[in-house]
Protein backbone atom coordinates (compact mmCIF):
# COMPACT_ATOMS: atom_id res chain seq x y z
CA UNK A 1 0.00 0.00 0.00
CA UNK A 2 1.45 3.49 -0.65
CA UNK A 3 1.96 6.85 1.48
CA UNK A 4 -1.03 8.72 0.62
CA UNK A 5 2.00 11.50 0.90
CA UNK A 6 2.68 10.53 -2.52
CA UNK A 7 -0.05 12.24 -3.78
CA UNK A 8 1.61 15.39 -3.25
CA UNK A 9 3.23 14.84 -6.92
CA UNK A 10 0.08 16.45 -8.50
CA UNK A 11 -1.27 18.74 -6.60
CA UNK A 12 -3.44 21.22 -8.10
CA UNK A 13 -2.37 24.29 -9.59
CA UNK A 14 -4.05 27.21 -7.05
CA UNK A 15 -3.93 30.97 -8.03
CA UNK A 16 -4.66 34.28 -6.14
CA UNK A 17 -6.81 37.29 -7.07
CA UNK A 18 -6.61 40.55 -4.98
CA UNK A 19 -10.66 41.79 -5.10
CA UNK A 20 -10.82 45.38 -3.01
CA UNK A 21 -7.80 44.77 -1.03
CA UNK A 22 -8.89 41.08 -0.27
CA UNK A 23 -6.40 38.57 -1.65
CA UNK A 24 -8.48 34.98 -2.30
CA UNK A 25 -6.53 32.04 -3.14
CA UNK A 26 -8.48 29.05 -4.87
CA UNK A 27 -7.33 26.28 -7.32
CA UNK A 28 -9.45 23.54 -9.25
CA UNK A 29 -13.12 22.43 -7.41
CA UNK A 30 -12.63 19.89 -5.46
CA UNK A 31 -14.89 16.52 -5.19
CA UNK A 32 -16.94 17.94 -2.20
CA UNK A 33 -17.83 21.03 -4.50
CA UNK A 34 -18.47 19.11 -7.45
CA UNK A 35 -22.71 18.67 -6.78
CA UNK A 36 -23.10 22.42 -5.97
CA UNK A 37 -20.45 23.88 -8.69
CA UNK A 38 -22.66 21.56 -11.25
CA UNK A 39 -25.95 22.46 -9.94
CA UNK A 40 -25.27 26.43 -10.51
CA UNK A 41 -23.80 25.49 -14.05
CA UNK A 42 -26.71 23.65 -15.05
CA UNK A 43 -29.45 26.68 -15.49
CA UNK A 44 -26.72 28.82 -16.81
CA UNK A 45 -25.57 26.32 -19.85
CA UNK A 46 -27.57 27.96 -22.03
CA UNK A 47 -27.05 31.65 -21.84
CA UNK A 48 -23.09 31.25 -21.02
CA UNK A 49 -23.62 28.76 -24.20
CA UNK A 50 -24.87 31.47 -26.30
CA UNK A 51 -22.19 33.78 -25.18
CA UNK A 52 -19.38 31.39 -25.77
CA UNK A 53 -21.07 30.63 -29.66
CA UNK A 54 -20.47 34.20 -29.74
CA UNK A 55 -16.72 34.76 -29.23
CA UNK A 56 -18.16 36.34 -25.98
CA UNK A 57 -18.81 39.55 -27.83
CA UNK A 58 -19.79 42.54 -25.93
CA UNK A 59 -23.31 41.86 -27.19
CA UNK A 60 -23.50 38.31 -25.96
CA UNK A 61 -21.97 39.51 -22.78
CA UNK A 62 -24.89 42.02 -22.43
CA UNK A 63 -27.23 39.54 -23.31
CA UNK A 64 -25.76 37.07 -20.13
CA UNK A 65 -26.06 40.25 -18.03
CA UNK A 66 -29.15 41.14 -18.82
CA UNK A 67 -30.35 38.04 -17.63
CA UNK A 68 -30.79 37.98 -13.74
CA UNK A 69 -30.90 34.04 -13.36
CA UNK A 70 -27.58 34.14 -15.38
CA UNK A 71 -25.72 36.33 -13.17
CA UNK A 72 -26.96 34.74 -10.28
CA UNK A 73 -25.86 31.45 -11.74
CA UNK A 74 -22.60 32.87 -12.82
CA UNK A 75 -22.43 34.34 -9.04
CA UNK A 76 -23.29 31.26 -7.41
CA UNK A 77 -20.45 28.90 -9.45
CA UNK A 78 -18.25 31.20 -9.13
CA UNK A 79 -18.36 31.97 -5.40
CA UNK A 80 -18.63 27.74 -4.87
CA UNK A 81 -15.23 27.44 -7.12
CA UNK A 82 -13.44 30.27 -5.36
CA UNK A 83 -14.75 30.48 -1.72
CA UNK A 84 -15.72 34.09 -2.31
CA UNK A 85 -18.84 35.27 -0.98
CA UNK A 86 -21.42 35.82 -3.35
CA UNK A 87 -22.15 39.14 -1.96
CA UNK A 88 -18.85 39.93 -2.78
CA UNK A 89 -18.78 38.81 -6.27
CA UNK A 90 -22.42 40.49 -7.23
CA UNK A 91 -20.08 43.86 -5.69
CA UNK A 92 -17.71 43.46 -8.90
CA UNK A 93 -17.50 45.51 -12.10
CA UNK A 94 -18.36 43.09 -14.98
CA UNK A 95 -15.21 42.85 -16.05
CA UNK A 96 -13.59 41.97 -13.11
CA UNK A 97 -16.19 39.29 -12.50
CA UNK A 98 -15.11 37.62 -16.21
CA UNK A 99 -11.76 38.11 -15.36
CA UNK A 100 -12.74 35.75 -12.52
CA UNK A 101 -14.78 34.00 -14.41
CA UNK A 102 -11.83 32.99 -17.03
CA UNK A 103 -9.54 32.08 -14.06
CA UNK A 104 -12.20 29.60 -12.44
CA UNK A 105 -12.54 27.95 -16.31
CA UNK A 106 -8.50 28.02 -16.55
CA UNK A 107 -8.09 25.79 -13.18
CA UNK A 108 -11.52 23.49 -14.12
CA UNK A 109 -11.21 22.80 -17.67
CA UNK A 110 -13.09 19.53 -17.12
CA UNK A 111 -16.03 21.62 -16.40
CA UNK A 112 -16.31 24.02 -19.54
CA UNK A 113 -19.69 24.44 -20.68
CA UNK A 114 -19.30 22.19 -23.44
CA UNK A 115 -18.04 19.37 -21.98
CA UNK A 116 -21.09 19.25 -19.16
CA UNK A 117 -23.18 19.63 -22.00
CA UNK A 118 -21.90 16.74 -23.74
CA UNK A 119 -22.12 15.01 -20.55
CA UNK A 120 -25.59 15.78 -19.65
CA UNK A 121 -26.99 14.82 -22.82
CA UNK A 122 -24.93 11.71 -22.86
CA UNK A 123 -26.28 10.69 -19.61
CA UNK A 124 -30.17 11.76 -20.58
CA UNK A 125 -29.96 9.83 -24.16
CA UNK A 126 -28.13 6.77 -22.83
CA UNK A 127 -30.95 4.49 -21.75
CA UNK A 128 -30.11 2.32 -18.40
CA UNK A 129 -29.08 -1.15 -18.85
CA UNK A 130 -31.42 -3.28 -16.91
CA UNK A 131 -30.26 -4.23 -13.13
CA UNK A 132 -27.88 -1.04 -13.35
CA UNK A 133 -27.62 1.59 -10.65
CA UNK A 134 -28.84 1.09 -7.37
CA UNK A 135 -30.72 -2.06 -6.06
CA UNK A 136 -33.13 -2.02 -3.20
CA UNK A 137 -31.84 -4.52 -0.41
CA UNK A 138 -34.28 -6.66 1.66
CA UNK A 139 -34.79 -7.84 5.13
Amino acid sequence: MSDLGDLDVIAPERTTLRIGGVPYEFGPVTVEQIPVFVRALVPIAPALNRALAGGVSPAALAAVLADEAAVAGVIAATSVATGIPAAVLGGLQPGQLMKLVREVIRLNPDFSIGRQLKALRSAIETPASPGAGLTPSKP
